[in-house]
């Protein structure tokens, strides 16, 4: 129709006219495009969002580790969460467990049930059994039992799939950090089997520097090593005795502690060479974690937490 009447004008127009008559095309078709711009904005809705937090991300001077991919905002340890926060230019945390069948799936607890619609062993079904639950179905951001993200065919997802999504989107300074959950609940040598598909994995991906695997003690981070001395250890302890204990050890990368810890430990562990984690990072302790000038840090509500240091910045600007 636009067209049509562009000819019609054009045909009455002459000499001086015509620019009048194409200067008054261009403008109604930048007017009739205006609706497509405006649809290509919500379709990409989160757009300025991320360039905000991208801005935060530089601004906190810090590797901001969304934990469990930021659980209270996204749900955990799902790709819907990790596609947001490689959008976001932000690291992964991804819980890791094996399944029957041999694979690794990422997901925190020993079972299912309390992110899932079904309550199963993760050790003793196969992955395409986990697959076919709902990952999203407990995840209730608000705590109204409204389960916005029910039905949505939100899986959980095999380290694999994880590592993969990792290596094609990440920003050049985001870190995978990958916590071995089978130790806790399994004997060391049933961790074996866990570590060789582990360390095939993250060969498989090349990200030998990227990956960084937690450990809860000095023989699991050798046990690891000593299948692949490139693979990267880092130690996390909410016991302050404990992480100064780690100190000893030459290969793990970071250490990490809580809150409360952080500010006794923290010089000690960058004066080890070693880079320095805080975990359980929120609103509420960010100021006094910022004074410890850690490497990374983890929250649940990473999105809030950089929206609060860029404005805290500011305000102190």
């Amino acid at each position: 129709m636009l067209s049509q009447i562009t000819c019609r004008l054009l045909q009455r127009c002459t000499g001086l006219n015509v620019l009048l008559c194409l200067l008054f095309f261009t403008v109604v078709s930048a007017s009739a495009q205006k609706p497509d711009v405006e649809n290509d904005k919500a379709r990409r809705s989160g757009n300025h969002q991320i360039s905000e937090v991208r801005k935060e991300y530089r601004l906190v001077r810090t590797d901001v580790i969304p934990h469990r991919g930021g659980r209270a905002e996204f749900p955990e340890n799902t790709m819907y969460a990790y596609e947001r926060n490689l959008r976001h230019g932000v690291s992964l945390d991804a819980d890791i467990r094996r399944t029957r069948d041999g694979d690794i799936v990422v997901i925190h607890d020993e079972t299912t049930g309390r992110t899932c619609d079904k309550d199963l062993v993760v050790a003793e079904k196969t992955v395409a059994e986990l697959k076919a639950l709902d990952a999203a179905y407990k995840f209730d951001p608000k705590r109204d039992e409204t389960f916005p993200l029910r039905g949505r065919g939100i899986e959980i997802p095999t380290l694999d799939e994880v590592l993969a999504r990792f290596v094609s989107q990440r920003q050049p300074e985001a870190i995978l950090w990958i916590d071995t959950k089978d130790d806790e609940d399994y004997s060391f040598s049933d961790n074996q089997i866990l570590y060789d598909r582990l360390i095939e994995l993250i060969g498989a991906h090349n990200l030998w520097n990227e990956a960084h695997i937690e450990v809860s003690a000095i023989r699991e981070a050798e046990a690891l090593r000593n299948r692949d001395p490139r693979i990267r250890t880092v130690y996390y302890s909410a016991k302050e005795d404990a992480a100064r204990d780690a100190l000893s050890y030459p290969h793990f990368v970071r250490i990490g502690v809580p809150p409360g810890t952080a500010a006794k430990v923290a010089k000690q562990i960058r004066a080890s060479g070693k880079m320095v984690h805080v975990s359980k990072v929120a609103r509420s302790n960010w100021l006094d974690v910022r004074s410890v000038e850690p490497n990374s840090v983890g929250s649940d509500r990473y999105l809030e937490l950089l929206e609060f240091a860029h404005s805290n910045s500011n305000a102190s600007d």
